[in-house]
């Protein structure tokens, strides 16, 4: 059964095959999935994370390629922290990743950019990231999507009330500063 669950986190064996990694397993059981029910974006009983998330967490990328092509959804969000797999691909600087997440998500006003359960967006995550480059990618990401995006996503506030940009002033990095007020 594709949805048998072990124990005790209750995790499917879609949840085992993404977070393994085990991409000949993963598009065994997706081939199966629909057929039988299985639900690509079910949350395991135990953490509150979908196979999409785990494939993210654990930087899984063929894994997480395989999820979206088979109809995973970007904007689904885990149940400790509500973070999408945008959230973990960029706090690990998988730049393809968060490229394919954002592609299959939509522009940045779609669900998969909104806040956690802390009101932190996919930007502010990535000012907090020691990546750069990701920080480049969704800034020139949510500059395409026009200046009501950018606006949009630049002015988003965490729980504390924060900005991407107060965060990077809080954290003294000159570098975050630059990028972000270049765009």
């Amino acid at each position: 059964r594709l949805d048998a669950a072990d124990q005790p986190l209750g995790r499917t064996p879609l949840h085992a095959a993404a977070m393994a990694g085990a991409a000949d397993a993963l598009s065994a059981l997706l081939g199966h999935a629909r057929d039988r029910g299985a639900a690509l974006d079910g949350l395991d009983a135990g953490v509150g994370l979908a196979p999409l998330h785990y494939a993210a967490i654990f930087q899984r990328e063929h894994a997480a390629q395989l999820l979206l092509r088979h109809g995973a959804q970007p904007d689904c969000a885990d149940r400790p922290r509500g973070c999408t797999a945008l959230h973990y691909a960029v706090a690990n600087g998988q730049q393809t990743l968060v490229a394919a997440l954002r592609r299959a998500g939509g522009p940045p006003d779609h669900a998969a950019w909104l806040g956690n359960g802390r009101g932190r967006t996919p930007l502010h995550v990535a000012v907090l990231a020691p990546e750069r480059a990701t920080l480049t990618s969704l800034m020139h990401a949510a500059a395409a999507g026009g200046a009501d995006a950018l606006d949009r996503c630049l002015a988003a506030q965490d729980a504390d009330g924060r900005t991407p940009l107060h965060l990077a002033a809080l954290y003294d990095d000159l570098d975050i500063l630059e990028l972000v007020l270049a765009v």
